[in-house]
């Protein structure tokens, strides 16, 4: 009997040690790191459009100024050759790519003589369209055609942020030519930095 009282007490010290072994261990594990959840959203930064307006029309009248200084350099482009598609060929006859330094800022659109007076002028920042004029009655004083009639086109990575239209040219829906021309001009400059090489 004593052996039995002794191998009881044996196996309940045992068992006990085992069971405060194991609250020890678990109570020194690090605790696991919680799953990391990401947001897989894409965030589009919020526009401030008065402000970014406010800073695509000084960039304009930067470079207007700088043009009628003389401080851009001009390069001339007829369009016609393989390299041009035909869309362009059609509606302009020639375009003038302007630079300060190594940078493109301007492109002007003139039209085939004899069918229109429609111009259009794109400023670009890095490479990417910021602003667009479209005159129905060519240029009278190019470099200093702001406040001139027309339509205004502001434009923030690739999107339509403002659109103005103080032409003759009323149309019945304004929401409709917006998101035409939203996407028409970018896709528009982009075929004419083909042409350029750029």
């Amino acid at each position: 009997m004593k052996a039995q009282i002794v191998f009881i007490t044996a196996a309940i010290a045992v068992f006990s040690l085992m069971v405060s072994g194991c609250k020890q261990t678990s109570q020194t594990e690090t605790p696991k790191p919680k799953a990391e959840v990401k947001d897989t959203v894409k965030k589009v930064p919020v526009v401030n459009t008065e402000e970014a307006v406010n800073e695509i029309s000084k960039y304009r009248a930067e470079g207007e100024a700088k043009l009628v200084a003389n401080k851009l350099t001009r390069k001339e482009f007829e369009l016609k050759g393989d390299k041009v598609k035909e869309n362009i060929k059609q509606k302009w006859e020639k375009m003038d790519a302007y630079y300060d330094g190594d940078k493109l800022v301007r492109i002007m659109l003139y039209p085939h003589k004899g069918i229109s007076e429609r111009t259009e002028e794109f400023y670009l920042k890095d490479g990417k369209l910021v602003f667009a004029f479209i005159q129905d009655v060519g240029p009278k004083h190019e470099g200093k055609d702001t406040g001139e009639p027309g339509k205004e086109f502001y434009f923030q990575n690739n999107s339509l942020i403002k659109y103005s239209n103080t032409s003759t040219d009323k149309v019945s829906n304004p929401e409709e030519e917006k998101k035409l021309y939203e996407t028409k001009l970018p896709y528009e400059v982009s075929e004419l930095l083909e042409v350029i090489g750029h």
